[in-house]
């Protein structure tokens, strides 16, 4: 069993705190887990190990006869055929040859056919890469890639685009929105992020210690949030502007 325990106003009796608890097989598959209100969600796997039902906690936590629970369904090859949700609402998924998904079934007030249904289809080029997107309300969504298969721009139904560059590492650099607005991204030599400016030229940067976590957080108001972590990498305090502490 795992527990996360939150802290409270009485700090030498952990036994009245709220806490989060969650159970695994032997397999280490979650198959209960407990919020802080005391309700407990099961998981339940085929026997590929795929989880295949969650039940929900209700109001007659010693009854799971009468508890509302989401299904998922799998194709031999254990791609999800579909998802049947707490009031037996279906979707269905479909795949191309290769296992590419294009297209997605949702569910109406006629389950027995789905000629009828609303959906969403995708398409590919020959590399794999997803070229278009067309919605239930048939709105079409276009991709285009560079030279190297990066996302360079994404044209929207209303013929707004995105576009995004990127440096010789294939970080992105820069990102224009919908709208002309152009936001910035700067890395340091190890790749890690560093700075991201928006299109009034402020700037929101980030800093980190010898290990790579981020312990310094200062957005374009100035305002500054720091991290602290114990020996093995776990955060372990948040310190904000105002010196607001949180664990």
């Amino acid at each position: 069993m795992v527990a996360t325990i939150y802290a409270d106003n009485t700090p030498d009796n952990p036994d009245d705190n709220l806490r989060e608890t969650s159970r695994y097989d032997a397999a280490g598959r979650i198959i209960t887990s407990v919020d802080k209100a005391g309700r407990e969600t099961r998981f339940v796997y085929d026997d590929f190990g795929r989880l295949i039902e969650t039940l929900n906690p209700d109001s007659t936590p010693n009854n799971w006869d009468d508890n509302t629970k989401t299904r998922t369904e799998y194709y031999s090859d254990g791609l999800v055929k579909a998802q049947i949700d707490e009031r037996d609402n279906r979707t269905e998924f479909r795949y191309d040859a290769v296992g590419r998904q294009n297209q997605v079934i949702y569910a109406d007030d006629t389950p027995a056919t789905l000629t009828d249904n609303p959906k969403t289809t995708y398409t590919y080029d020959k590399v794999g890469q997803r070229i278009a997107e067309t919605d239930a309300l048939n709105h079409i969504t276009s991709y285009k890639y560079d030279d190297l298969g990066r996302l360079s721009k994404t044209e929207l139904n209303d013929k707004t685009f995105t576009i995004s560059e990127y440096d010789n590492l294939s970080r992105r650099i820069a990102m224009t929105d919908q709208n002309g607005k152009r936001t910035e991204y700067s890395y340091d030599d190890l790749g890690r992020l560093t700075g991201v400016k928006n299109a009034l030229q402020d700037w929101t940067e980030y800093g980190y210690n010898e290990v790579g976590n981020l312990i310094l957080q200062t957005d374009a108001n100035q305002h500054t949030t720091s991290f602290e972590y114990d020996g093995v990498g776990r955060r372990t305090a948040t310190i904000r502007v105002r010196f607001v502490r949180s664990k």
